[in-house]
């Protein structure tokens, strides 16, 4: 992902603050992608990624503030569900939650369903049990 130029002209950033920007969403990009391949755990991969937006945010002279990182909250909460294995308690039919899951997705299998709802608020469930492999 490219910096948006026409927002660093306006907000005066040099060529080295544009080139900066650019690594780093190079850099965000690489570790959502294969955050397994640089880190042991989720945690680790969180607390970069939101240095990283700290550091845009500081580049870009945006207030500090942790509540507008929704790229890491969006992969935190990916990380937290995909993968996941239901099987219905009615038809039997296992259902896993896809890679690309995110806020208030919701799937129908069997006679069951997931509503993987909002992150910190809710999720539903109904018929059917978590399964490991």
């Amino acid at each position: 992902m490219a910096h948006n130029k026409e927002l660093a002209k306006k907000q005066g950033l040099s060529e080295e603050a544009c080139i900066a920007i650019d690594v780093l969403h190079k850099m965000r990009e690489q570790i959502v992608s294969r955050p397994d391949m640089f880190f042991d755990n989720t945690e680790d991969a969180v607390e970069a990624l939101h240095g990283i937006a700290f550091a845009l945010q500081w580049i870009w002279e945006f207030p500090l503030d942790k509540k507008m990182h929704k790229d890491v909250f969006d992969f935190e909460f990916n990380r937290m569900w995909a993968g996941l294995k239901y099987k219905c308690t009615k038809t039997g039919e296992v259902f896993t939650i896809p890679d690309d899951v995110k806020e208030c997705d919701f799937f129908q299998f069997g006679e069951a369903f997931v509503d993987v709802g909002r992150r910190g608020s809710y999720c539903r469930m109904s018929n059917c049990i978590s399964v490991k492999d």
